[in-house]
């Protein structure tokens, strides 16, 4: 409440579907702050942004923190106050989340990637990948019927 959100905070989540017939979800997030998200594609153990890993196995499940990186004590309080409103962003998104989820196991993807933002103006994806993109293009625009994924 009456927290200041850095306009720049971007951040990164992975769900990833283990298993064809598996109901267990292993959720990864990773996030840097103040700059880009390409960062974590070039994060190394050399890499002077502030990151941050966490993982949990399915919804019901609380996230470890696997890997923080920050400059300070006030940084490290900060960025877990981040990671918390980042946890609940995507936690008022579960249901369309898992919707799309849902679509994908169909057609036979089982990893999906979204790429979010939380910033001033709140918490908002901001693009997505699979295993094999194409494949979800030309099934949902194969559809006979008008899918509820495009809109």
């Amino acid at each position: 409440m009456g927290q200041t959100i850095p306009n720049k905070w971007k951040k990164h989540l992975v769900l990833v579907e283990f298993g064809l017939n598996s109901i267990k979800y292993s959720h990864s997030i990773e996030q840097v702050w103040n700059c880009s998200h390409r960062e974590i594609e070039r994060f190394n153990k050399d890499s002077k942004v502030v990151y941050l890993r966490a993982s949990r196995e399915g919804w019901a499940r609380r996230y470890h923190i696997d890997d923080l990186r920050v400059t300070s004590m006030l940084d490290k309080d900060k960025v877990i106050k981040g990671f918390i409103q980042t946890v609940r962003g995507i936690e008022s998104k579960k249901e369309k989340i898992e919707e799309f989820e849902t679509y994908l196991k169909e057609i036979g993807i089982h990893e999906l990637c979204l790429e979010y933002m939380l910033s001033q103006k709140g918490f908002s994806f901001i693009d997505w990948d699979t295993s094999n993109d194409k494949k979800v293009i030309d099934s949902v625009f194969s559809t006979k019927e008008k899918s509820n994924l495009v809109r």
